[in-house]
């Protein structure tokens, strides 16, 4: 079968951008995690047709999926790689986004050639980006709400990039207006009111949330908004209507082990996220001055390379003069000495003759 069609971009190219946001932190997740995640999302539509692209079915178990997860996977990246062409993606996603992408093309040697290209272009375009007055002055305007919902904390981080976070007055400007807005509060919530503030998120946020999310996998407050996410938003609005939102709830708190009641720290979670964001970028950094010093070092050893192979070369070009010059002079002793022979041996010759010749002369007048 064939991965990505023409007919699913088209597809996807028609829908509108609340749904391509969910769609997009969707495919990234599956190209995470392929298995785990083509269960979890397989009511979407668009994962109903990458099954019908890549397998020829529209439904599919879990032993089908792992045989097949590689094939999920290039489906994925060319779908995203297609709809950053088409400028479909959301710049609120770039970021997050290009980090994913370049993790994934250092670990997965087989989509190297899909997201070779792709992760060059999301590098270029995240270096023209600069979000960060923007961001403020949509905070300022309550863009982002500002009645204590966790999820818009989420969506502000979301857009928080490396640049942001090594500029120390850009950092004290943006957490003085998170405060001030009261989208990070020091008052703490339970674990209820947590994924139902998740679970009343706007759609039009839903995506952009889920892929900051991906970046704290593991962590059980952004697992538990990542299931929340999966388990409404990513529904079809065909199935929400047999949806409670009070049972969802309670079905992801039973299956995290965790009661209700418990509390989460806004603060803290902030927290967590901004020193998670900073090692990130500190990885990053290390990674680059070690490439940059990996350079050097090469370049030293290539400069040092080319000198060795001159100086080997002039070497070889005065052995060879030299050893010419005592051919040439060898020659020239031989055939000195071979002169010398000749005329010692024309010599002997000629006495031998004159001797001959005497004797010859002598028998005669005999």
């Amino acid at each position: 079968m064939n991965t990505f069609t023409q007919d699913d971009l088209v597809y996807l190219l028609k829908q509108d951008k609340k749904l391509l946001n969910k769609i997009v932190a969707g495919m990234t997740a599956i190209l995470i995690d392929p298995e785990s995640k083509c269960e979890t999302l397989m009511t979407q539509n668009w994962v109903k047709r990458m099954f019908a692209s890549v397998l020829g079915v529209k439904k599919a178990n879990a032993e089908i999926i792992q045989k097949n997860s590689s094939a999920m996977c290039a489906y994925c990246a060319e779908a995203i790689a297609a709809l950053f062409d088409n400028e479909k993606i959301s710049e609120a996603m770039i970021r997050n986004l290009g980090e994913q992408v370049k993790e994934l093309y250092a670990t997965h040697y087989e989509l190297r050639y899909i997201l070779g290209a792709f992760s060059k272009k999301l590098d270029e375009k995240i270096r023209g980006m600069d979000r960060f007055y923007t961001l403020c002055k949509e905070i300022e305007l309550d863009r982002f709400g500002s009645d204590g919902n966790m999820f818009w904390l989420f969506r502000t981080m979301a857009e928080v990039d490396d640049g942001m976070l090594r500029d120390e007055r850009k950092m004290e400007l943006l957490n003085d207006l998170l405060y001030e807005k009261e989208i990070v509060t020091k008052e703490q919530i339970s674990a209820e009111i947590y994924l139902l503030q998740m679970l009343a998120m706007p759609e039009e946020h839903a995506g952009i949330v889920y892929l900051e999310m991906l970046n704290y996998s593991g962590d059980i407050t952004a697992d538990l908004a990542m299931a929340a996410i999966e388990r409404w938003h990513m529904q079809t609005r065909s199935n929400k209507q047999y949806f409670d939102k009070a049972k969802i709830v309670g079905k992801i708190t039973e299956d995290f082990g965790i009661d209700t009641g418990d509390t989460i720290s806004p603060e803290i979670v902030y927290e967590a996220m901004i020193e998670t964001k900073k090692i990130s970028v500190a990885k990053t950094l290390d990674a680059s001055i070690e490439k940059t010093v990996s350079d050097t070092e090469r370049d030293i050893r290539q400069k040092e390379r080319q000198q060795e192979i001159q100086a080997n070369v002039q070497r070889n070009v005065e052995e060879l003069k030299t050893n010419t010059k005592e051919l040439a002079s060898k020659a020239s002793t031989n055939m000195k000495k071979g002169m010398r022979s000749l005329k010692g041996f024309l010599g002997k010759t000629k006495d031998n003759v004159v001797s001959l010749a005497r004797k010859s002369k002598e028998s005669e007048s005999i």
